[in-house]
Formats: C-alpha cells, sequence, structure tokens
C-alpha cells in the first residue's frame, strides 16, 4: 500500500456498490494531482444520498441511484416487493442479474443493506482517471477514476471524512493497514 495512503469521502451507498457489486470507477468533477497508480482508501460518509440519516437507516429510496447506474453498466435489475417471476426474493429485494449470474440481496420491508457509515470501508488502487472510460459505470462528462485490486477491510475503520482528497490521518492509517493485510492474507 503506497504512502501516504489517500482517502475520499462517498456516499455509503456508492461504497456499497464498489464492495458488493463490482463498481470499478468512481465519478468526480474534478481529477486528482496525484501521480497514477495510487492507494484510495474508501470511507463512506455519514449521509445516504446526501440526506441526513434517519435512524441511520439507508432506505430504499437511496438506493434507487444505485440500481439506475447498475442498469447502464449493463446489468438487469429491479427493486422488488415480494416476488418475481413467481419466485420470492426474501421478501422485499435487489434483484441483479450480473455478468456472473443472478444476485439477490435480500431487503427488510423499510430498508436497504445498511452500509457502514463515518469509516473507511476498503482500498483500492487508482489506476486510471480519465473523461472517457470503459467502466459500464463511467458517467461521460466526468472524470472516471479507474481502479482494480479491492481489498474490504475485515472490520470498517471509524474516521471523520473530508471533502476532496484527504491523506489518512497516522493513527487511523495503522488500523486501516493491519485491516488491508489481514484482509489479503485471507483472500
Amino acid at each position: 500500500m503506497s504512502s501516504p495512503l489517500y482517502a475520499i469521502t462517498i456516499y455509503p451507498e456508492w461504497v456499497w456498490a464498489i464492495t458488493r457489486l463490482g463498481k470499478d470507477a468512481e465519478n468526480r468533477t474534478w481529477r486528482p494531482r496525484v501521480a497514477l497508480p495510487f492507494h484510495l482508501a474508501l470511507h463512506a460518509g455519514a449521509r445516504f444520498g446526501g440526506e441526513p440519516i434517519e435512524g441511520a437507516v439507508c432506505r430504499p429510496r437511496h438506493l434507487q441511484p444505485v440500481v439506475e447506474m447498475a442498469r447502464r453498466a449493463g446489468w438487469s435489475t429491479c427493486l422488488v416487493d415480494g416476488t418475481r417471476g413467481g419466485r420470492r426474493a426474501g421478501g422485499h429485494g435487489l434483484i441483479l442479474d450480473t455478468p456472473e449470474g443472478e444476485v439477490i440481496v435480500p431487503l427488510p420491508p423499510t430498508a436497504a443493506p445498511q452500509p457502514p457509515t463515518r469509516a473507511i470501508v476498503a482500498v483500492v488502487r487508482v489506476v486510471e482517471v480519465a473523461r472517457t472510460s470503459t467502466s459500464p459505470w463511467a458517467v461521460p462528462g466526468l472524470w472516471a477514476w479507474r481502479f482494480d485490486d479491492l481489498v474490504v477491510l475485515p472490520q470498517p475503520v471509524p474516521a471523520r471524512g473530508s471533502q476532496g482528497l484527504w491523506i489518512v490521518p497516522t493513527e487511523i492509517l495503522d488500523r486501516v493497514r493491519a485491516g488491508w493485510v489481514a484482509a489479503r492474507r485471507a483472500a
């Protein structure tokens, strides 16, 4: 892992899409002033979709942009209430027809999956920053930060986020590195 370790704060539902749905690009209106490639800690912010957290619960409406982006990425998706094609989706759920096959993410009736908040959740290696990208997750006209080498930390590391690109403080960096090493050994 490179030093210093840079971080970016992202809405928790988008960190969830990176760690669970294979989102391989983060879209920004600006490009980083860091030489490529570099490691980037993904910090899940304090608010879902930019709205205040309602009792720290991610609601299905917060996942709607993730579902729309997954559709643009070529996945067949739907938020379901009960069944799809006569099959149960675990009550309420999110069904994704991914390139690897169908994934069903069960959801409680009133809530979406609960991504961690206010914590560093994963580390990626940024390998490309471009306005035009082959990633299906890239948004035309924005800078697509393409990454690989996703390492999800075994436990989220609580941290205060910040706007823009920021350096992980020394007191948190040791816990992030320990989680990164443990996750890579377990893989």
